[in-house]
């Protein structure tokens, strides 16, 4: 199993995006071999792992592009990516690796365009399709969160993940102790993942789930979960990967080599762990108190959403809210308002971070986000 010890700093920077990261969904569906690669992809990633550098994590929790993705990962440092493809390879680098351990600028641009090439194929038009289910998923989680703070999240991520304060647990082949030291855990819901899926990045440990681990077509059930995998390819016929500590921890297995960071997915079920203790409450700091509402304030009072991001932003957040996976011309209806403007208010409630598109087809449906739930939860008080 991998054990993720984490302390108070890491508990207070958990946190979940609210998409699918665009990185990686190509390199988990590369992994599980669920489409048909190109050589460039096909020699980075195998069912048990790939390396870190390839899915870097975003800066901030707002949806990001596929360029946006691709800029970070051509711009990671030489000597990281050697050391990522070492452990990743065992040591031994094909002419493909080396190209990109060394930092070949057309190595790197020709992987961009495979990546791009798989991403517009497969990838894209998976996460479109599931832009309702990806909603649903994030809304529950953000739920369980308000309601049960992050002892709630962890309980709901995934069966294999578990909480046994203070370390999460979970259940997978290697058997790695993780230090975040503050950085804290990010959750990405994911389309191509079957399992989750953990890496580490400078920013944090990400554990990458997916959104429906026992509804989506092709899961694997509980009882073929527990099925050793076969075949050459499987994580036991491999050297556990080893993760990156910070300064002062140990991630590596005694005798494992040098630390090479990758991210590799949870394997065979353990033992279920106690249930976990719950945190008590916060003290009040001493003195605060609220202050009255003066007269300039009465419309903020009255609708504060509409006073902070107008009236027909507001309108659309809120139609969007009850109307998950909605097109741009559903809202624009439900709203009343035309199809420009409404197009206008979205981009901006976007790139706010209160929403995330996706595009299937020449439509474009929107969810929220969950910064714009606690936006509109704080509002409705």
């Amino acid at each position: 199993m991998i054990r993720i010890w984490l302390g108070p700093d890491d508990l207070a920077r958990t946190r979940l995006l609210p998409a699918p990261l665009p990185l990686h969904e190509v390199f988990i569906a590369v992994a599980a071999r669920t489409a048909h690669p190109g050589r460039e992809l096909r020699d980075l990633a195998h069912p048990a792992a790939f390396p870190d550098f390839l899915a870097p994590l975003p800066d901030t929790p707002a949806p990001e592009t596929l360029d946006d993705s691709l800029h970070r990962m051509i711009s990671t440092g030489r000597p990281r990516v050697r050391r990522e493809l070492l452990g990743f390879t065992g040591g031994v680098l094909n002419a493909w690796h080396h190209r990109l351990a060394t930092g070949d600028r057309p190595a790197f641009d020709r992987l961009a365009d495979a990546v791009r090439r798989h991403h517009d194929r497969h990838t894209a038009p998976a996460t479109a399709g599931a832009a309702v289910e990806i909603h649903r998923d994030i809304r529950a989680k953000t739920r369980d969160l308000a309601a049960t703070g992050v002892e709630g999240l962890f309980a709901t991520i995934h069966p294999r993940v578990r909480w046994h304060n203070p370390v999460l647990i979970v259940d997978t082949a290697h058997d790695l102790d993780l230090r975040p030291n503050g950085a804290g855990v990010t959750f990405i819901p994911s389309v191509a993942a079957t399992r989750p899926w953990v890496g580490t990045d400078p920013r944090a440990v990400f554990i990458a789930y997916p959104i429906t681990p026992a509804g989506r077509p092709g899961a694997p059930t509980a009882s073929a979960a527990r099925r050793p995998s076969r075949g050459p390819a499987s994580a036991a016929s491999r050297p556990a990967p080893a993760f990156p500590a910070a300064p002062g921890s140990s991630a590596c297995p005694a005798g494992s080599g040098p630390p090479a960071a990758l991210t590799c997915p949870a394997g065979p079920e353990s033992p279920a762990a106690p249930a976990p203790p719950a945190f008590p409450p916060e003290p009040l700091l001493p003195g605060a108190r609220a202050s009255p509402a003066g007269p300039a304030s009465r419309a903020a009072l009255e609708d504060p959403l509409a006073a902070l991001l107008g009236r027909s932003r507001a309108a659309l957040l809120r139609a969007v809210n009850g109307l998950p996976g909605g097109t741009t011309s559903d809202l624009a209806r439900r709203v009343g308002i035309s199809l420009p403007s409404a197009s206008q208010h979205l981009s901006v409630l976007r790139a706010a971070g209160l929403l995330v598109t996706a595009r299937h087809g020449n439509a474009a449906h929107h969810a929220p986000t969950p910064l714009a739930h606690a936006l509109l939860a704080t509002a409705s008080r």
